[in-house]
């Protein structure tokens, strides 16, 4: 092989070895950032609240068994929903044994359950992303946005359920809400939250076929007033 022939040969190959490189540099390219991340960090959180298993949504009557699981969609973006079941809170049991209080001696049957959904928009996963950075991604830090939930629960006692008779509690609020959420390790997560919002709040009695709504003017606040104040906070398991 000559000198010209080994040059031109070294030259074609240069050139199929550059066209290669720059066919694959498109396809990688055309992977999105949050995709080439979403793999490397945590992107769902399971929570609850173990203070709800004694006071839950429906103050002073109800206890929660809360479940809501959080899922990150993008770097900076989460949706969550939650389910409960709802029995017996604390303060209903301790003013059922109280003989002054309660002097007959009535023991309610309380269930019920409640459900909730809302969307997170994390200020430092934006920015995080925006400067194409692994730190400060959703579901981590502080967020803002839309809540929804709906709870209801049944109040009666073993007679009155013998005759169809029943109380029915039915909590609606919808807010906005900001709130930050640690997670700490591998795994742990807490995230506390407050809001302002919306809520319309009933109590109903049921007897056989029949309904109305009760006569609420002297039961305070949660059902006297359209306005919702919200607090609270949740563990989780990050995963």
């Amino acid at each position: 092989m000559n000198l010209k022939t080994a040059i031109l040969a070294s030259a074609i190959c240069f050139t199929c070895f550059s066209l290669q490189a720059q066919d694959t540099l498109p396809i990688q390219d055309s992977v999105p950032f949050y995709k080439r991340q979403m793999a490397k960090r945590v992107t769902n959180v399971l929570k609850t609240n173990p203070i709800a298993l004694l006071y839950g949504c429906i103050p002073g009557y109800t206890a929660e068994a809360r479940l809501v699981n959080e899922t990150a969609v993008s770097l900076y973006q989460t949706v969550f929903i939650g389910a409960s079941y709802l029995f017996k809170g604390l303060p209903l049991v301790l003013a059922e044994q109280d003989s002054a209080q309660n002097p007959s001696g009535v023991k309610l049957k309380v269930n019920g359950w409640r459900v909730q959904a809302g969307y997170k928009f994390y200020i430092n996963g934006f920015m995080a992303h925006k400067r194409k950075k692994m730190t400060g991604l959703a579901p981590r830090g502080l967020y803002v946005g839309p809540h929804i939930s709906y709870a209801t629960a049944r109040f009666t006692t073993n007679y009155a359920k013998s005759i169809g008779v029943y109380y029915r509690i039915n909590f609606f609020n919808v807010d906005i809400q900001t709130g930050y959420q640690l997670i700490a390790g591998k795994h742990f997560a807490l995230d506390v939250f407050t809001g302002l919002g919306y809520m319309k709040n009933d109590i109903i009695y049921y007897e056989k076929s029949t309904s109305y709504n009760v006569d609420t003017e002297e039961d305070g606040y949660f059902y006297n007033s359209n306005l919702k104040f919200v607090f609270g906070f949740n563990l989780g398991y990050a995963f």
